[in-house]
This record gives C-alpha cells, sequence and structure tokens, in this order.
C-alpha cells in the first residue's frame, strides 16, 4: 500500500497588503471606490520574472505585492536560498476572474502546486517531495471565498486504490470530518508562504465578484522554472473558470 505524506512544514503568514483605492488611483489616473474596480484593471502574468512586471510597469496590485515581497525576502533569508539574487529568480504567476455563485477559479479539490491534476498522466500526488521550494500567494477581492491550507502537519494517507488526486481530496475531507486534520482560511491581503508539497484549494464562489491572485514561486537553482516562449514572461489575455460536477 502506498503512503503519501503532505505538509511537512505549516504554512505561515509573512505579511499582509493594505489596500486603499486612493492610493492606488494615480495609476490608472482616476478614482476608485472599491477593491473590485481596480481588480479588474489588473493586467494577468504567467511565468513571469520581478524584471518583466517592472518592464511592463503596469498592475498596481502587483507592483505594490512585489515591493512588499522583496523586503519579505531580503529579511527572511533562512526561508529561501540564502543568496542575494533570490528576487530575481522569482517566476509570477497573477490571475484574475469574473466570478458567479458556484463558480471555481481552479480545479475543485485539495492539491500542491506544479503537481498536475491529469488523472490521464497517471502521476502520483507528492511524487516529487518538493520540500525546497517556496511559494508566496495572495488573494484579494470583495465577497470573495477565502483559500483554504491545513494547518496539521505531516499528513499521510494511505489509498486503497491508485493514488489519484481525487483519491487525495476524498481522504482529506474525511479526514476533516473526523476532525484529524485542521483547515484554515487565508486572509485576504494576506501574504501566505508555503512550500510545494502543502495542500491547499480554493472553493466555490458565494457571491458574484472580482478575484485576484498573485503567486510568486522560488525554485531551487537546479530547478529552472520553464520560460514561456523563451522570454521572461507573458502576459494572460483570458482564465478559465471551473465547476464541480461529482456532486
Amino acid at each position: 500500500m502506498t503512503t503519501l505524506l503532505f505538509n511537512t512544514m505549516k504554512p505561515k503568514v509573512v505579511g499582509h497588503v493594505d489596500i486603499n483605492p486612493n492610493r492606488l488611483a494615480s495609476w490608472h489616473d482616476g478614482h476608485f471606490d472599491t477593491i473590485d474596480e481596480i481588480i479588474e484593471r489588473e493586467p494577468q502574468f504567467h511565468q513571469a520574472t520581478p524584471d518583466y512586471i517592472e518592464m511592463i510597469n503596469h498592475g498596481c496590485l502587483t507592483h505594490m505585492i512585489l515591493e512588499q515581497l522583496r523586503e519579505i525576502i531580503r529579511g527572511r533569508r533562512q526561508h529561501t536560498f540564502n543568496t542575494a539574487n533570490d528576487y530575481h529568480y522569482l517566476q509570477i504567476d497573477v490571475e484574475v476572474h469574473r466570478l458567479k455563485p458556484g463558480w471555481y477559479p481552479c480545479i475543485p479539490g485539495w492539491h500542491c502546486n506544479f503537481i498536475t491534476r491529469d488523472e490521464k498522466e497517471n502521476i502520483q500526488p507528492d511524487r516529487k517531495k518538493d520540500e525546497k521550494t517556496r511559494h508566496w500567494m495572495v488573494v484579494l477581492g470583495e465577497n470573495i471565498t477565502p483559500t483554504q491550507f491545513l494547518r496539521t502537519r505531516n499528513v499521510t494517507i494511505k489509498p486503497k486504490k491508485s493514488p489519484q488526486w481525487n483519491v487525495v481530496n476524498e481522504k482529506i475531507n474525511k479526514l476533516i470530518e473526523a476532525e484529524k486534520v485542521e483547515p484554515f482560511q487565508v486572509t485576504p491581503g494576506d501574504i501566505i508562504m508555503f512550500r510545494g508539497n502543502e495542500l491547499y484549494r480554493g472553493l466555490a464562489a458565494e457571491n458574484r465578484c472580482w478575484r485576484y491572485l498573485f503567486r510568486a514561486s522560488l525554485f531551487p537553482k537546479n530547478h529552472l522554472c520553464h520560460r514561456p516562449n523563451g522570454t521572461h514572461g507573458e502576459i494572460r489575455t483570458q482564465q478559465q473558470v471551473f465547476l464541480d460536477v461529482s456532486s
């Protein structure tokens, strides 16, 4: 029987992004009353470096988070790879969704970053044992449903059948119901740091809302992140939403 291991460390809140629409209005030459109005105008990025985003010079929320994250990384070297250039190795993904009740901004279910959930590929969910990669995530929006992580460390699962992500999701939900593992919701604006083998999930929207997701990833130097088309990033122009058809 295969034993899967997740959450060898706890996710940690390392900062908070204080959003003031009046302060950010100058980026768009206007005044905005709500954070949703700002999110609606934010550009999306795919596997972009900080230098690429600064070159684009658009996206007030993303720039504000990057400024704060730069200081967090410099002040927390023990959590990165202890080099002065860590910030410049970041891989940035920014996603903006306009959601309606019942819509998911990601594939439903518990998962880890950068491990495929395509069951046709038959990938074991914890195969990478990725304890070195660091991620920082921020979710923003009014009336959004928060992202959930697990507070419990060293979560083990022993599936009787093929260890696919749908099995992991089912087992984790049963552990939560039995109060053997503890989930928690991330407050919008919190900067949460987590590793590559820590489980989390996006939840279905309960209201009509705009949702902004920022994720920065720092890989070990022997894991060179893929750059699309040989560049330092690209601007996204579309985004997917998902429905849970299992219920």
